[in-house]
């Protein structure tokens, strides 16, 4: 049986932009785990002078309050902070993929809050547990697919739809020390 036509009609799909978002984490070098066939790490909230930082933002890049969805109706964009974050990642073993899992939960500034669960690839151009030990920045391309979870009405369309985020996945050594700051930018579509 010949399935490439199926094939094409997804491809064929429509996706519109919904909206994007910068977590910001780290994880320190000395408690990555060696586990069979890579390296787990954990990423935390960073943390600078004693206080924690912000975890990042949920945004339109075109700071637009709606967006057309793919079934062509108007729906709120969600605007807010990330307030908490769970997020594994496990580079494997002479490879240029890590998978990347994680939950978060996202506090509108209409107050409403909306849980995300996750789980994507990250890409690498080379082996990323070579990094470790090392000065050198470890930037990668991120393809994640979002599950968003509310019961606030105003963003229950994003339950409702398909969606996936693509984007890239940095960690930069801080001087003198053995973490690194993770920064991901993100941009999350729609599809139908």
């Amino acid at each position: 049986m010949d399935l490439r036509n199926v094939r094409t009609q997804f491809l064929d799909r429509k996706m519109k932009y919904a909206c994007s978002y910068d977590p910001k984490l780290a994880f320190s070098e000395a408690e990555a785990l060696r586990v069979p066939g890579g390296v787990r790490v954990v990423p935390r909230r960073r943390f600078e002078g004693g206080s924690g930082l912000s975890l990042g933002n949920f945004f339109h890049v075109l700071d637009a309050i709606s967006i057309v969805g793919v079934d062509d109706r108007k729906h709120n964009c969600p605007v807010g902070a990330i307030e908490s974050i769970e997020e594994t990642v496990l580079f494997r073993e002479n490879g240029v993929v890590a998978s990347i899992k994680g939950r978060m939960s996202i506090n509108t500034e209409d107050r409403a809050s909306i849980d995300v669960t996750y789980q994507g690839v990250l890409r690498f151009r080379g082996d990323a547990t070579t990094y470790f030990g090392t000065g050198r920045p470890l930037e990668g391309g991120a393809w994640i697919v979002p599950l968003f979870e509310t019961t606030d009405t105003r963003y229950r369309w994003l339950s409702e739809q398909t969606c996936i985020a693509f984007g890239t996945w940095n960690a930069s050594r801080v001087p003198g020390a053995q973490t690194r700051n993770v920064t991901g930018r993100l941009d999350v579509y729609s599809t139908g």
